[in-house]
């Protein structure tokens, strides 16, 4: 509607400029070179619009040309958007049987060659497409992902991890290369190289403090610098017994220390073993001193209970035991105990039966818990032997 009335304007204009013209014809009169020019009005604009025309005829086919262009262009890129839709849906739903004639289809319509190699791979069509992927800076880190994944499948880890070093030194601050690096260096126990890809996130605040100092002491203990790991983490026992290894005079502090923020059966053993010499009783009373440093802790009756059935004082740890079975659930090691209880104190195998008949029916004793796959284990590792997430165990 626009158009048309922008249109019918410059017709009545027109015919309004013609009118004029033909009521006032007007003279032109030009001089140059002693040469006198005399013309209407009417001929100079006439002239005009003629160049204008034939300015217009002689662009018009290169117009017509670009427009034609711009057009098949245009549906090129419709096209290509197209199959592209189509081969990313594919791989969204697991179907890459097809993608292959799609990703054909592709790489006639579109001119990247780059995005076209990255469809190959995803798609795996290609089973050595990441020999063309690492050929080129812009595409090599896909290259280099698939050619690590391809080495992890086969259990080439070793191979794996030079590669990773490889793409490192390219991206030395790339955040996934950073993470990849991590993980596999853990896996093939390069704890010192794992240790500089931690410290590396950490510089480049890619990775959250706590989480930083957590994984940290990990590798520090798995470096014996058993001091070191429990500056940064108390929590974990087995920075605290390497510690304690580490600093004998301070060893009793290291688990009171310890016992304060997460109390466990290893430090618990542990600090039973400072005083391997003394009697039972006298081990007992160091226990109840261990446990003053955490009076709230679960974990508090049954080492108190152990204690005391070593040192043959079989009503306290009755006490503590029924103590603990009000307030929590049956375990196998309070089972084990009372199992204990009966036999050596009381003498009653019946009574000791019925206990163990209530095993299969209660929780495990586990210690520790994967955070990523809930497996369940008494023994501390730095990854879950199950999942093989790294500081993966926690204490329950």
């Amino acid at each position: 509607m626009t158009k048309f009335i922008l249109w019918l304007c410059c017709a009545v204009l027109l015919i309004f400029g013609v009118n004029v013209l033909i009521d006032n014809p007007g003279f032109v009169s030009i001089s140059w070179f002693g040469y006198i020019i005399e013309t209407s009005v009417a001929f100079c604009i006439g002239l005009v619009f003629t160049f204008i025309f034939v300015f217009y005829l002689i662009a018009f086919p290169k117009r017509w040309l670009i427009w034609i262009r711009q057009n098949l262009e245009k549906k090129r890129l419709k096209k290509s958007n197209e199959l592209l839709v189509q081969i990313l849906t594919n791989l969204l739903c697991g179907q890459t049987n097809g993608n292959d004639k799609l990703i054909k289809g592709f790489q006639k319509n579109s001119k990247d060659e780059n995005v076209s190699l990255i469809l190959k791979a995803l798609s795996k069509t290609d089973e050595d497409i990441y020999k063309q992927l690492i050929k080129k800076p812009i595409t090599e880190q896909v290259g280099y992902k698939i050619l690590i994944d391809k080495h992890l499948k086969r259990g080439e880890i070793t191979l794996a991890c030079e590669k990773i070093e490889e793409l490192q030194q390219k991206n030395p601050k790339k955040e996934w290369v950073l993470k990849e690096a991590f993980n596999l260096f853990v896996i093939n126990e390069e704890w010192e190289k794992a240790l500089n890809c931690l410290e590396t996130l950490n510089k480049l605040k890619l990775i959250d403090k706590l989480q930083y100092n957590n994984q940290k002491a990990v590798l520090l203990v798995k470096l014996n610098k058993g001091t070191e790991a429990f500056r940064l983490c108390p929590a974990l026992p087995a920075a605290a017994v390497l510690a304690a290894k580490e600093n004998p005079k301070k060893a009793e502090k290291i688990y009171q220390t310890s016992w304060e923020i997460k109390p466990s059966f290893e430090i618990y053993k542990a600090y039973v073993r400072l005083f391997a010499k003394e009697n039972y009783l006298a081990q007992y009373k160091h226990v109840l001193n261990l446990c003053e440093h955490n009076k709230n802790a679960r974990i508090n009756a049954l080492v108190i209970a152990d204690a005391a059935i070593k040192a043959n004082l079989w009503s306290e740890a009755k006490k503590e035991l029924n103590g603990y079975i009000a307030q929590y659930p049956l375990t196998t090691d309070v089972i084990t105990l009372m199992m204990q209880i009966e036999v050596d104190a009381n003498h009653n195998v019946r009574e000791a039966q019925k206990w163990l008949e209530k095993m299969n029916k209660s929780e495990t004793s586990s210690a520790y818990i994967c955070t990523q796959c809930n497996h369940k284990t008494d023994n501390w590792e730095a990854s879950c032997p199950v999942c093989n997430c790294f500081n993966g165990l926690q204490l329950l």
